[in-house]
């Protein structure tokens, strides 16, 4: 067998092999004579059609380590009822097999379903919309992005991303899932069957995970398109806001706050934070544009995240909410006040 395409299809599954201490049986390679995968312990898996001929289950980083260290052309690979041997040149190797009983059932990609082509963006815009999407695993609804005809969303229930991307047919993304894609360089097009999202990732290289059986918040009334926008300043106070977050400590990271008070050409940043003090940030916007007169408290670590997608726009909306908004990105967070208007 020749040892660089080997490795070439194993380098395509490594993003994906699992890490987990509780289950090291699924910190394999699983060769399965025409095919090579790997599963977690969700369920999730990603496939390589690549022809071997073995049935066997090694450890995934002591196999691919070895053959990356071995020069010659040629690998002979053979399997015993205990043990992979390994033979290249000089070099002869045995790697103990591991019980493969904990992988899932083998998902085939269904050649009957339309395979849908995905944007060149896809991937980024997962990306960006991660940030919000919920760690919370007792709010299971919360843990995943949502794809929709036309746009891709996430909530944490503290604060909502939506980025606008056309082409995509409907389905969601769970944080496990989303995990092993954001680690191949891109999406290339997707399948939804009776069973399962597939994803592909490269040529004869697969991801497939079970469809989500519960139901998504709906958010879209959260966004408004009557309030009134003006540009935000977020150059201007991305290194205050660094600052700022260090004197806005809190047991629960959701519940740190800061205030902004804007006053036509200055913004006054301020956090106080009882065993470590206070700390005051006056940033003139003069040139800077017109800004209306409000005062607001607002988590530091929200708006350091979206000040990471550069210029945007801003406006008040609804109860104790913020929108930021983009040509294409939209994002509303809950305001700790909004102390006057």
């Amino acid at each position: 067998m020749n040892r660089k395409e080997l490795l070439n299809a194993l380098s395509a599954l490594l993003p994906s092999v699992a890490s987990s201490d509780a289950v090291k049986e699924l910190e394999c390679f699983k060769f399965e004579n025409d095919i090579i995968r790997t599963a977690n312990e969700v369920s999730i898996q990603t496939i390589k059609y690549f022809k071997t001929g073995l049935v066997c289950c090694v450890y995934a980083k002591v196999l691919f380590k070895l053959l990356s260290s071995m020069s010659e052309e040629e690998v002979d690979l053979k399997v015993t009822d205990t043990e992979l041997l390994i033979k290249s040149g000089t070099t002869k190797g045995k790697i103990k097999l591991v019980e493969s009983d904990l992988f899932p059932e083998l998902m085939a990609v269904g050649e009957k379903y339309e395979p849908h082509e995905l944007p060149d963006n896809f991937k980024e815009t997962l990306d960006l919309c991660r940030f919000s999407m919920s760690t919370d695993m007792s709010k299971p609804d919360l843990c995943a992005i949502r794809v929709s005809e036309d746009f891709i969303t996430s909530t944490d229930s503290y604060r909502i991303t939506r980025f606008d991307i056309n082409n995509l047919i409907e389905f969601m993304i769970r944080d496990k899932m989303l995990d092993i894609l954001l680690k191949f360089d891109k999406l290339i097009s997707c399948q939804l069957t009776d069973k399962a999202l597939i994803f592909k990732v490269s040529d004869d290289c697969f991801v497939i995970g079970p469809i989500l059986s519960f139901e998504f918040p709906n958010i879209e009334s959260m966004f408004s398109d009557s309030i009134e926008l003006f540009e935000f300043p977020g150059e201007d106070l991305k290194e205050a806001l660094e600052r700022l977050s260090i004197f806005s400590e809190s047991v629960f990271k959701f519940d740190r706050k800061i205030t902004l008070d804007f006053n036509k050409d200055l913004v006054i940043l301020s956090s106080e934070e009882e065993q470590h003090g206070e700390l005051v940030e006056n940033i003139p916007l003069r040139g800077k544009g017109k800004f209306p007169v409000f005062k607001i408290s607002i988590n530091p670590m929200f708006l350091l995240d979206i000040l990471k997608y550069g210029k945007c726009k801003v406006g008040l909306s609804g109860d104790r909410m913020i929108e930021f908004r983009t040509d294409s990105f939209r994002h509303v967070t809950v305001l700790g006040d909004i102390i006057e208007n």
